[in-house]
Protein backbone atom coordinates (compact mmCIF):
# COMPACT_ATOMS: atom_id res chain seq x y z
CA UNK A 1 0.00 0.00 0.00
CA UNK A 2 2.84 2.56 1.05
CA UNK A 3 4.48 2.07 -2.38
CA UNK A 4 1.77 2.44 -4.43
CA UNK A 5 0.42 5.53 -2.61
CA UNK A 6 4.29 7.00 -3.22
CA UNK A 7 4.04 6.14 -6.54
CA UNK A 8 0.58 8.19 -6.75
CA UNK A 9 2.23 11.66 -4.91
CA UNK A 10 5.05 11.39 -7.95
CA UNK A 11 3.05 10.73 -10.48
CA UNK A 12 3.44 14.11 -12.07
CA UNK A 13 7.12 14.25 -11.01
CA UNK A 14 9.35 13.84 -14.01
CA UNK A 15 12.35 12.52 -13.35
CA UNK A 16 11.69 11.38 -9.97
CA UNK A 17 14.54 10.77 -7.35
CA UNK A 18 14.33 8.53 -4.80
CA UNK A 19 16.65 7.64 -1.70
CA UNK A 20 16.23 4.49 0.26
CA UNK A 21 18.32 4.92 3.38
CA UNK A 22 19.33 1.98 5.36
CA UNK A 23 18.39 -0.06 2.27
CA UNK A 24 20.60 -3.24 3.25
CA UNK A 25 20.05 -5.85 0.76
CA UNK A 26 18.23 -3.37 -1.97
CA UNK A 27 14.83 -5.21 -1.40
CA UNK A 28 13.04 -1.90 -1.14
CA UNK A 29 14.46 -0.80 -3.85
CA UNK A 30 13.90 -3.20 -6.13
CA UNK A 31 10.34 -3.42 -4.41
CA UNK A 32 9.63 -0.15 -5.44
CA UNK A 33 10.97 -0.46 -9.16
CA UNK A 34 7.68 -2.00 -9.76
CA UNK A 35 5.77 1.13 -8.51
CA UNK A 36 8.14 3.76 -10.06
CA UNK A 37 10.05 2.05 -13.25
CA UNK A 38 11.36 5.54 -14.28
CA UNK A 39 12.86 6.61 -10.85
CA UNK A 40 16.56 7.34 -9.92
CA UNK A 41 16.74 5.40 -7.07
CA UNK A 42 19.24 5.63 -4.52
CA UNK A 43 20.05 3.15 -1.81
CA UNK A 44 22.26 4.10 1.06
CA UNK A 45 23.10 1.49 3.60
CA UNK A 46 26.81 1.50 6.10
CA UNK A 47 27.15 -2.20 5.43
CA UNK A 48 29.38 -2.95 2.31
CA UNK A 49 28.26 -6.81 2.33
CA UNK A 50 24.85 -6.09 1.64
CA UNK A 51 25.27 -3.32 -0.35
CA UNK A 52 27.54 -5.17 -2.71
CA UNK A 53 24.32 -7.86 -2.31
CA UNK A 54 21.97 -5.21 -3.58
CA UNK A 55 24.02 -4.23 -6.79
CA UNK A 56 24.25 -7.78 -7.82
CA UNK A 57 20.63 -8.62 -7.34
CA UNK A 58 19.65 -4.96 -8.92
CA UNK A 59 20.18 -4.64 -12.75
CA UNK A 60 18.20 -1.89 -13.64
CA UNK A 61 20.97 1.27 -14.38
CA UNK A 62 18.70 3.80 -12.88
CA UNK A 63 19.40 2.55 -9.75
CA UNK A 64 22.47 3.45 -7.81
CA UNK A 65 23.86 2.11 -3.91
CA UNK A 66 26.30 4.31 -2.11
CA UNK A 67 28.08 3.12 1.09
CA UNK A 68 27.61 5.51 4.25
CA UNK A 69 25.43 6.41 6.81
CA UNK A 70 23.85 9.53 5.31
CA UNK A 71 22.89 10.99 1.81
CA UNK A 72 25.81 13.30 -0.32
CA UNK A 73 24.63 16.11 0.71
CA UNK A 74 24.91 18.13 -2.59
CA UNK A 75 22.04 15.41 -3.46
CA UNK A 76 18.21 15.97 -3.99
CA UNK A 77 14.97 13.86 -3.48
CA UNK A 78 11.44 14.30 -3.78
CA UNK A 79 11.23 11.18 -1.79
CA UNK A 80 12.80 9.47 1.07
CA UNK A 81 12.25 6.23 2.62
CA UNK A 82 13.01 5.67 6.23
CA UNK A 83 11.30 2.69 6.81
CA UNK A 84 12.84 0.33 9.88
CA UNK A 85 16.50 1.81 9.93
CA UNK A 86 15.85 4.08 13.16
CA UNK A 87 15.28 0.94 15.15
CA UNK A 88 17.87 -1.66 17.19
CA UNK A 89 17.07 -5.20 17.36
CA UNK A 90 17.73 -5.18 21.16
CA UNK A 91 15.35 -2.85 21.98
CA UNK A 92 12.60 -5.61 21.63
CA UNK A 93 11.26 -8.65 22.24
CA UNK A 94 11.42 -10.32 26.20
CA UNK A 95 13.14 -7.56 27.44
CA UNK A 96 11.75 -3.72 26.77
CA UNK A 97 14.47 -1.28 27.92
CA UNK A 98 12.68 1.67 29.68
CA UNK A 99 15.66 4.05 28.38
CA UNK A 100 17.02 3.11 24.88
CA UNK A 101 19.79 5.77 24.88
CA UNK A 102 22.65 3.38 25.46
CA UNK A 103 21.18 1.19 22.02
CA UNK A 104 20.14 4.25 20.28
CA UNK A 105 19.56 7.57 21.39
CA UNK A 106 17.08 10.28 20.24
CA UNK A 107 19.69 12.85 19.70
CA UNK A 108 21.49 10.77 16.95
CA UNK A 109 18.06 10.00 15.03
CA UNK A 110 17.05 13.42 15.38
CA UNK A 111 20.01 14.49 13.77
CA UNK A 112 20.03 12.19 10.96
CA UNK A 113 16.19 13.01 9.96
CA UNK A 114 17.33 16.67 9.91
CA UNK A 115 20.17 15.88 7.74
CA UNK A 116 17.50 13.65 5.31
CA UNK A 117 15.62 16.67 5.39
CA UNK A 118 18.04 18.85 3.89
CA UNK A 119 18.34 16.85 0.74
CA UNK A 120 14.55 16.30 0.41
CA UNK A 121 13.03 18.88 -2.09
CA UNK A 122 10.25 21.70 -0.94
CA UNK A 123 7.10 19.29 -1.93
CA UNK A 124 9.05 15.99 -1.60
CA UNK A 125 8.06 12.93 0.66
CA UNK A 126 9.36 11.45 3.77
CA UNK A 127 8.09 7.94 4.80
CA UNK A 128 8.03 6.84 8.15
CA UNK A 129 7.65 3.34 9.76
CA UNK A 130 8.72 0.56 11.76
CA UNK A 131 11.08 3.26 13.67
CA UNK A 132 11.66 3.37 17.69
CA UNK A 133 10.71 7.24 17.46
CA UNK A 134 8.33 9.17 16.51
CA UNK A 135 8.29 11.14 13.71
CA UNK A 136 6.67 14.05 15.49
CA UNK A 137 9.59 14.52 18.06
CA UNK A 138 11.92 15.34 15.78
CA UNK A 139 13.10 18.84 15.45
CA UNK A 140 12.47 19.05 11.15
CA UNK A 141 8.84 17.94 12.07
CA UNK A 142 7.70 21.16 11.96
CA UNK A 143 9.00 21.48 7.74
CA UNK A 144 6.56 18.90 7.35
CA UNK A 145 2.69 18.14 7.34
CA UNK A 146 0.08 16.12 5.64
CA UNK A 147 0.56 12.97 7.50
CA UNK A 148 -1.24 10.40 5.32
CA UNK A 149 -1.42 7.17 6.89
CA UNK A 150 0.23 4.60 3.97
CA UNK A 151 -0.09 1.15 5.61
CA UNK A 152 -1.62 -0.96 8.43
CA UNK A 153 -0.04 -1.00 11.75
CA UNK A 154 3.15 -2.29 12.26
CA UNK A 155 3.48 -5.27 14.87
CA UNK A 156 4.20 -3.64 18.10
CA UNK A 157 7.59 -2.41 19.24
CA UNK A 158 8.83 -0.11 21.87
CA UNK A 159 8.39 4.15 21.10
CA UNK A 160 10.57 5.99 23.16
CA UNK A 161 10.31 9.96 23.58
CA UNK A 162 12.63 12.31 22.70
CA UNK A 163 14.34 11.85 26.37
CA UNK A 164 14.92 8.34 25.27
CA UNK A 165 12.36 6.83 27.62
CA UNK A 166 10.12 4.55 26.54
CA UNK A 167 6.41 6.19 26.02
CA UNK A 168 4.29 3.12 24.62
CA UNK A 169 4.34 -0.47 22.65
CA UNK A 170 1.59 0.20 20.74
CA UNK A 171 1.96 -1.48 16.41
CA UNK A 172 1.75 2.25 14.78
CA UNK A 173 1.06 2.67 10.53
CA UNK A 174 4.05 4.10 8.39
CA UNK A 175 3.37 7.61 7.98
CA UNK A 176 3.92 9.27 4.53
CA UNK A 177 4.58 13.51 5.39
CA UNK A 178 5.43 16.35 2.71
CA UNK A 179 7.81 18.98 3.10
CA UNK A 180 6.65 22.25 3.54
CA UNK A 181 9.32 24.66 4.09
Amino acid sequence: MLFRIVSEQLADKVPQRILSFGCSSGEEVRSLRAYCPHAFITGVDCNRRVLEKAQSADPCELSTYIEGDRPKPNERYDLILALAVFRHGDLRGEEIFENCEAKLSFERVNAAVTRLGAVLTIGGWLAWGNNHFRFEDMDAAQKYCGALVAGRPTMPDPLSGSNNRLIETSPRPPLLVQKVV
